[in-house]
């Protein structure tokens, strides 16, 4: 699906429960990048079928993930990798659910690099193990202006390092 970059659509991640498949998987569960080469794919539209991608150097904007539930087994649920302007991005009223410390210490439940902003996290639930040989952090945003994150209403269960 092309799309002209003046255009702002909002994309929801809503529902789903995203399972982790095996010890070898050890990125995100939900994994946002940038159209480049390499960055992502394959692509699904909303109806599941698989779509050709465009590889425009467009960063995640405007994004909703809601009502989901993460099955976390020491990496992060939510984040992305490169160093990327993503921005506006909500993630409210989904379950985090199992360590998010195990591999190579803990990278959080959510993790943002630097240039990321305009995130909001609200009125989610986090449930770490009790017993757990890494610590379990809730959300890292590398961005140092502390504006550029908002955290509201979520409720932290288990062996979680603030």
């Amino acid at each position: 699906m092309k799309t002209s970059r003046t255009m702002i659509r909002k994309k929801v991640a809503n529902g789903t429960t995203y399972t982790v498949v095996n010890d070898a998987l050890k990125n995100e569960l939900l994994q946002l990048d940038w159209a480049g080469e390499n960055s992502y794919g394959p692509v699904y539209n909303c109806d599941g079928k698989h779509i050709e991608h465009c590889l425009d150097n467009t960063t995640c904007r405007n994004i909703v993930i809601k009502s989901n539930i993460f099955k976390c087994d020491g990496f992060p649920a939510i984040g992305h990798h490169g160093d990327c302007e993503h921005y506006n991005i909500e993630i409210n009223d989904n379950i985090f659910d199992g360590p998010s410390g195990r591999w190579s210490m803990s990278r959080g439940y959510i993790i943002f690099r630097p240039l990321v902003h305009d995130v909001k996290i609200h009125d989610n639930v986090f449930i770490a193990p009790k017993e757990s040989d890494s610590p379990n952090l809730g959300v890292i945003m590398e961005n140092p202006d502390k504006t550029t994150l908002t955290i509201e209403n979520n409720l932290f269960i288990g062996n979680i390092i603030e």
